[in-house]
């Protein structure tokens, strides 16, 4: 009879022998793994080809993760994957602290079973235990690096690696196993964190980019994380994020962090990233989602024409997007345009995480033919705009405006271009100018591109000159949208004051008096 694989005899361990808390008289239960966890231990102890050294499991908070590697380490030491003598070590982002989480859930774990109780002896104080027949055993280590140094473990739990301030502790777990990774296996277990600087964003990228090029197959990657294109609080986003939904995650519990989210846009940068596991470094929202959303409209341009307007132009060569941005004082309408190369719109859909080439194909991503941006084709646009609207003034950041002017002048574009600074001077009012407007109620035309850039956009404060600019949230995704709206909305000059008209009656009081 052909004994069961690695996997399957971990899992049967796990489920037969660790125990966690339950609501019942007696105050535990077997733990039963969620269908998400077994596949993660099956793909993870496979032993295809090739052996499967590393996983990062990354997943948003209480979703029984910390669990998860306090089962697989007793199993490590006193079950399927026990090995007489073997050591078995945990270290966290946030010290001994939190690596000290992971041994007090197999604490737990073996009070809570006689097996264990009888063939494991636990030393709190030292926040180890060993087998007494196999000596095996697990200790949790200090958050530095030089403390894993010599340890030569053959299993290591690194968890919260996001709450680290660099790979170096990471560097020195992967490197304790020496040069070949079938010495040993390793894991991290991580959710996203809101603080500047994330190792476990740098460590998946490297991950994803490698194995995108054939490399890497060492590693398995379990990341699970909300759509960044989905409203924040939509059921669908956290879904994708909260695997353990329904099961080891109350829905209560997500709907009270909700309402704490809901007006706050501090609480909603920490909700991004620790309920729906997004990178989001600790910033401010420059914008209000739920009034963003509240000012979406389908515009009809053609009910503009004639009217004044004011141009803003992010303008970008390979990476960024090129956006366009058109507003509309008299009637309070803003439109923004976005372009990419269309060479390569598959790798950099990939790289930003952003399903460019469905929005290309439904017209609300512009492209340009080869692989960088045709700029002839954005003063094309220009002049056509220029022939239906009033273009009164093309704001543009002033650190390119040379190149911009004989760029201009070889396409006979004739209009008014004003310098505007990307830094807190100019980008601090015309971020006012946008509150303010978002408070009035303008009308944004609806772009899911447009859109991503305005849930991805964070800002800076600069404490000297006590304003603000722009950021990025999310290195990945783009803010380019929000860029361009921002320099077109600005109230310099002031020199179009509202009216009503016939197509609408909206009066932007206030904003260019």
């Amino acid at each position: 009879m052909t004994a069961p694989a690695l996997s399957t005899q971990v899992i049967t361990f796990i489920e037969r022998y660790c125990r966690v808390n339950a609501d019942n008289a007696r105050g535990w239960a077997p733990m039963v793994l969620d269908p998400w966890q077994r596949s993660f231990i099956r793909a993870w102890l496979s032993t295809g080809d090739p052996f499967i050294a590393r996983a990062i499991l990354s997943v948003a908070r209480k979703n029984g993760k910390t669990e998860l590697a306090a089962a697989i380490v007793l199993a490590a030491v006193a079950g399927p994957l026990s090995m007489p003598g073997q050591r078995v070590v945990s270290a966290a982002g946030r010290g001994k602290e939190q690596a000290g989480l992971v041994f007090e859930r197999c604490e737990r774990m073996i009070r809570l079973h006689p097996m264990l109780a009888e063939r494991l002896e636990v030393t709190p104080s030292r926040m180890r235990f060993h087998h007494k027949v196999r000596l095996s055993y697990y200790e949790a280590l200090p958050a530095t690096a030089a403390s894993v140094m010599g340890r030569d473990p053959w299993l290591w739990v690194l968890d919260e690696l996001a709450q680290a301030k660099s790979l170096d502790l990471f560097d020195a777990l992967n490197r304790g196993q020496g040069a070949l990774p079938s010495r040993g296996r390793g894991l991290i277990i991580s959710t996203y964190s809101d603080a500047p600087g994330n190792p476990l964003a740098e460590l998946i990228d490297a991950v994803q980019r490698g194995q995108a090029n054939g490399k890497m197959q060492q590693w398995l990657l379990r990341l699970y994380t909300a759509d960044p294109t989905l409203p924040v609080f939509s059921w669908k986003a956290i879904k994708q994020a909260n695997p353990g939904l329904g099961t080891i995650l109350i829905r209560s519990t997500v709907e009270d962090e909700i309402e704490e989210a809901r007006y706050s846009a501090s609480q909603r940068t920490k909700f991004r990233s620790y309920r729906l596991n997004q990178n989001v470094e600790a910033m401010d929202a420059l914008i209000d989602l739920e009034q963003w959303q509240s000012c979406l409209d389908s515009v009809d341009l053609e009910a503009l024409e004639g009217e004044p307007c004011y141009l803003g132009l992010d303008l970008s060569s390979v990476k960024d997007l090129t956006a366009l941005a058109a507003w509309f004082p008299q009637s309070g309408v803003l439109v923004v345009w976005c372009w990419l190369p269309e060479e390569n719109l598959g790798e950099r859909e990939m790289e930003d995480k952003a399903p460019y080439r469905e929005w290309a194909k439904s017209g609300d991503l512009l492209t340009t033919p080869g692989p960088v941006i045709d700029r002839a084709v954005i003063f094309d646009f220009i002049r056509d705009l220029q022939m239906r609207f009033k273009v009164l003034e093309l704001r543009y950041d002033r650190h390119r405006l040379d190149k911009l002017f004989a760029e201009a002048q070889m396409a006979a574009l004739d209009i008014e271009m004003l310098p505007f600074g990307q830094g807190t001077r100019d980008m601090g009012p015309a971020i006012e100018d946008l509150e303010e407007a978002l408070e009035l109620g303008i009308r944004i035309q609806s772009n899911p591109v447009l859109n991503m850039c305005a849930r991805n956009c964070g800002v800076q404060w600069d404490a000297l000159m006590e304003s603000r600019r722009p950021v990025k949230q999310q290195r990945e995704l783009r803010i380019d949208g929000i860029v361009a709206g921002l320099m077109a909305i600005s109230r310099r000059p002031r020199d179009v004051k509202p009216v009503a008209t016939q197509a609408s009656d909206f009066v932007l009081t206030g904003l260019y008096e």
